[in-house]
């Protein structure tokens, strides 16, 4: 077993998450309350997967000479997508924003999912396996 297991799990239960979003936001006008309770989920699960990291990955790893340049790198790349995502989910923290700009959070929530599947690439690729070495 890994010791990256358990974030690989987390990526894949949000992978999982915006999968069920994706379908619908072309629908968001009227799906608008399915989206925000699955963007509540979303967030949570994001917290909950920053939290650990910070905790665990990114503790171990800057403790570790040998890691230490990948875990600062990776850090510091995460602030700005944070903050991009935190921006998103206050910008659509209710059904009626997301009703009330459908195109608009249909771009939004694209740059959003195109930004996590991105990170979520470059952890698997990069960062977990750095940090499953002995």
């Amino acid at each position: 077993m890994a010791k990256s297991d358990a974030f690989r799990t987390q990526h894949k239960e949000l992978l999982d998450i915006v999968g069920k979003i994706q379908p619908l936001v072309p629908q968001a006008a009227t799906k608008a309350t399915d989206i925000r309770n699955l963007l509540t989920q979303l967030g949570g699960k994001v917290q909950m997967h920053l939290q650990m990291e910070d905790n665990v990955l990114y503790k171990a790893m800057l403790a570790n000479p040998a890691t230490k340049p990948t875990a600062e790198k990776f850090q510091k790349e995460m602030g700005g997508i944070k903050d991009a995502f935190m921006g998103f989910m206050g910008k659509y923290a209710t059904p009626t924003a997301i009703q009330g700009n459908p195109a608009g959070f249909a771009t939004d929530i694209g740059g959003i999912v195109k930004a996590l599947g991105g990170r979520i690439q470059r952890e698997e690729s990069e960062l977990y396996p750095a940090f499953d070495k002995p």
